[in-house]
């Protein structure tokens, strides 16, 4: 069940079109956005192909930019790696390539994505480079890039707006296991994803 859940979602081929011109923009003007703006960008995505509701569809958003997605077991610190190279056609029938640490929950699974897709959008120079490769290691995870990815992840997979809304449905009051527990299971992201942004909305049980 939670595999099927991880890999659903469908987006269209209109917005497909009008994902890749806003990412193209992004990728433009990425060196002005700071971590501030992650929310913003976040929405702009989510508003672009009118995505509303929790479970946000993560691996069709990367097929919509022509990502192949694959699992494949790694080194527990490592959660999943970009390969952005011409080389990967030969194997993966594409250039571009997100791979998941299988050992993962699939809470994690979708946050590395949505990780990785930040380091896509601003640290990948698209007009000067033909070749990215970046290791998403949660040992390592004090660099700039590293928190703008990670905030960034955050607000695409669990949008403040939306967010709250679905606290006001889980909150158990006093009981923080059980909310945290709720709000996992409705954004389909890890516990500790949860409890990271209840901290960063300043939102108590």
């Amino acid at each position: 069940m939670a595999g099927r859940r991880l890999w659903q979602g469908i987006i269209m081929v209109k917005d497909i079109r009008e994902m890749s011109e806003l990412v193209g923009e992004i990728q433009q003007n990425r060196n002005k956005y700071t971590i501030e703006d992650m929310p913003i960008i976040a929405q702009k995505i989510l508003d672009k192909l009118e995505i509303s509701k929790p479970e946000i569809p993560i691996v069709a958003i990367m097929k919509s930019l022509k990502f192949q997605v694959i699992s494949a077991e790694m080194e527990d610190e490592i959660s999943g790696i970009i390969g952005i190279d011409d080389e990967l056609n030969r194997n993966f029938e594409s250039g571009k390539v997100i791979a998941i640490n299988s050992k993962d929950n699939v809470g994690h699974q979708r946050f590395t994505m949505a990780h990785e897709l930040a380091h896509y959008l601003f640290d990948f120079d698209v007009s000067n480079s033909i070749v990215y490769y970046n290791a998403y290691n949660t040992m390592e995870a004090e660099s700039k890039e590293e928190q703008r990815a990670n905030f960034f992840a955050a607000n695409l997979l669990m949008p403040e707006k939306l967010f709250r809304e679905e606290f006001k449905k889980a909150v158990v009051r006093n009981n923080l296991y059980f909310t945290v527990e709720k709000l996992s299971n409705t954004f389909l992201v890890s516990r500790e994803a949860v409890r990271r942004r209840l901290v960063e909305l300043s939102l108590e049980v």
